[in-house]
């Protein structure tokens, strides 16, 4: 993706899947930027500095990728 310098400090963001086919289909592993990522989110504002999200896809769901309750997003609407 191309991000708008007038909006946004990075130059672009690339989304990388390897192994994806009709079979291979679920996400096994991420890293952002080169370090892992256990959650299945992340932040709008580490998108916007621009960099990579690599994906390593499987044939079948990693059902302890994200499982875990830090793994959870924060709540938009719940606060403390």
């Amino acid at each position: 993706m191309n991000l708008d310098p007038e909006y946004y400090p990075g130059k672009s963001y690339v989304i990388e899947a390897k192994i994806v086919s009709d079979e291979n289909r679920f996400i096994q592993s991420a890293t952002l930027d080169g370090k892992e990522l256990s959650k299945p989110w992340f932040y709008h504002d580490e998108l916007v500095k621009g960099g990579k999200l690599a994906l390593i896809i499987g044939d079948k769901p990693n059902k302890q990728r994200g499982s875990r309750p830090d793994d959870t997003p924060p709540s938009m609407s719940y606060s403390k």
